[in-house]
């Protein structure tokens, strides 16, 4: 007798959990039962070709190996209490990437910040200047133009 299921009977009952399962199409990976893997192999890329959020269950394309590939009907997420023929999201590195980012972005403003401080002691109080064509003017073109106007501004020696 199933009559206790029914919603309006049993609501309690009748409430099903919903399972986290990948998309469909997703790239995952397969833990084969023991003695299924290639070699000493259990882990395999797998391609998700259905997902039931109801029953947690998928259907996997598994890739073993070139022209080396098998169906999984009823492959459950893993977990201690379903260690084998089940999957598991492929890690895909970006816990790593976001603390590289997050060093390279610290690093990167104290950089700033450093040549804001050199671009201050060597300019002081004045703008920085340019070229012509609006490009930065470098330091050393502006030493070599103040020693132009040192040497055309001073007397020449006799004799020389």
């Amino acid at each position: 007798m199933t009559g206790h299921l029914l919603s309006t009977v049993n609501p309690q009952a009748a409430q099903t959990e919903e399972f986290e399962v990948p998309p469909i199409g997703a790239r995952v990976q397969y833990f084969a039962r023991p003695g299924q893997g290639r070699g000493p192999h259990i882990t395999f890329p797998a391609d998700v070709m259905f997902a039931d959020p109801k029953t947690g269950a998928c259907v996997l394309w598994v890739l073993y190996g070139r022209e080396d590939y098998r169906e999984h009907p009823h492959v459950h997420r893993r977990s201690d209490q379903n260690p084998y023929h089940s999957w598991e999201y492929v890690p895909d590195g970006f816990e790593e990437l976001s603390e590289e980012l997050a060093d390279v972005q610290l690093k990167l403003a104290q950089t700033q910040a450093q040549l804001a401080e050199l671009s201050s002691a060597i300019f002081g109080g004045y703008k920085r200047p340019t070229n012509p064509d609006g490009t930065p003017k470098s330091v050393i073109d502006i030493l070599a133009e103040f020693e132009k106007r040192v040497f055309a501004a001073a007397p020449k020696a006799k004799g020389k």
